[in-house]
């Protein structure tokens, strides 16, 4: 088998768990909300440990120079990841955007209390952001790295 379909094959499982969970989502909203939250956890549980999996095999097959760059950014990606959705959250264009966006989702309408669901998306969002952040982070650190080193 060739290494990029061998390589596909070990990505396979999470784009086909999240076609699954998104695809079951109309069958699973006449479920009790616990059931459905199970799922929810299982799906993204599933999602996180199989990357973790495939990025420790991938890292196995890594020269000393790529595992320290892969140790440099890890190190100061994330941090600078935090750092930077922190920053946005201080400046007033992103932090009006990111309220009406989720006042806008929950709907709550003049003098209503916001629901339990709202404050769960709005930290969910919030996660998504780090994350995101981070990982872009992580690939800014990586192109510092191999610039120093030529």
């Amino acid at each position: 088998m060739k290494r990029t379909r061998r390589n596909l094959l070990w990505f396979a499982p999470i784009p086909v768990v999240m076609a699954a969970f998104f695809a079951s989502l109309p069958w699973t909203k006449e479920m009790d909300d616990a059931v459905l939250r199970s799922i929810t956890v299982g799906c993204s549980l599933f999602v996180m440990a199989w990357a973790i999996f495939v990025s420790t095999r991938v890292e196995r097959g890594l020269d000393e120079v790529q595992q320290a760059s892969n140790r440099f950014d890890t190190r100061y990606g994330m941090t600078a990841g935090t750092f930077a959705f922190a920053l946005l959250l201080m400046l007033p264009p992103f932090r009006e955007f990111a309220t009406a966006f989720v006042i806008e989702y929950g709907n709550p309408g003049p003098g209503m209390t916001v629901d339990r669901s709202v404050v769960v998306f709005a930290m969910m969002l919030g996660f998504m952001g780090v994350s995101l952040l981070q990982m872009i982070g992580m690939i800014v650190m990586t192109a510092i790295w191999w610039k120093a080193k030529q």
